[in-house]
């Protein structure tokens, strides 16, 4: 499947199946890196919690996100946190904004998922460390 027919497959997929108004949302490429790409946190966590209801979907696409602490964009980062280990998220990042979203392990061993955009980001280091201040908390003991 091709660059349109990818995105049409989406789209299809947003409407039917989570009922979302497609001129609500905007994806522009599959890579998610265009900078017109424009979606919101409860679409982005509708999608989290879709997985997470299908065992089938939800297995494989945990088990490719990226170990906070462990592996991928996340490798070098949550080491010294309560979230070492217990998050796995896809980061993100485009002209002023930053995202990491995903699934955190709550203390109680709750599976709680979890989507962060900041806007209007000047340092990347700062959107990451707040997000990685909320990672912490969502884990904590």
């Amino acid at each position: 499947m091709g660059g349109a027919e990818g995105i049409q497959a989406i789209e299809a997929f947003i409407e039917q199946e989570l009922g979302r108004d497609p001129k609500r949302y905007r994806i522009a490429d599959g890579s998610g890196v265009s900078v017109y790409n424009y979606l919101s946190p409860s679409l982005l966590m509708q999608v989290l919690k879709y997985a997470y209801a299908r065992p089938e979907i939800f297995e494989p696409f945990y088990a490719s996100l990226p170990i906070a602490g462990v592996d991928g964009t996340l490798q070098h980062r949550m080491k010294k946190t309560t979230a070492y280990r217990k998050v796995r998220a896809k980061t993100g990042s485009v002209a002023g904004v930053s995202s990491l979203a995903g699934y955190a392990k709550a203390a109680n061993g709750d599976c709680l998922a979890f989507v962060i955009i900041n806007q209007n980001v000047l340092k990347l280091r700062d959107a990451r460390a707040f997000q990685d201040r909320i990672c912490s908390l969502l884990t904590r003991e």
